[in-house]
């Protein structure tokens, strides 16, 4: 899922959407 914002031309919708997961796998 990561790799889609690494160096894909994605919308920020996407990007916010990798953000929640890596959050969610990862909590702080």
């Amino acid at each position: 899922h990561v790799f889609a914002g690494e160096g894909y031309p994605t919308p920020t919708d996407l990007r916010y959407c990798i953000n929640s997961i890596c959050l969610r796998l990862v909590p702080s």
